[in-house]
């Protein structure tokens, strides 16, 4: 008897922590994606979620004009944008961007 009462509380945990897991997963993703969206002005380097890089030329409430090539302008909207691309170190090669994530010193 006392088996089958710790098997049932073990299959009533398994949901419960599953659903805590996406709970916490869903607030980290929308921490990070209003810290993206608070970081964009003209002039920053960004990229979109398929891997697009331009530079924001402009922002309007619900898109953004990313200019990804000389002259070439395209509009996104908002959430589209899943990083911005820090600037690039001096040690750096010239016209390269570094995607690796920033020193957190």
């Amino acid at each position: 008897m006392g088996n089958s009462s710790s098997s049932s509380l073990v299959l009533l945990l398994i949901p419960v922590l599953l659903i805590l897991m996406l709970v916490f997963q869903r607030r980290t993703m929308k921490r990070q994606t209003e810290q993206v969206q608070s970081q964009l002005a003209p002039g920053v380097q960004v990229m979109t979620g398929s891997g697009l890089l331009g530079t924001v030329l402009a922002l309007r409430d619900e898109h953004v004009e990313l200019e990804i090539a000389p002259g070439v302008v395209t509009n996104w909207v908002r959430p589209a944008i899943s990083r911005v691309i820090p600037p690039s170190r001096p040690d750096d090669p010239p016209g390269s961007i570094s995607l690796d994530k920033p020193d957190p010193s």
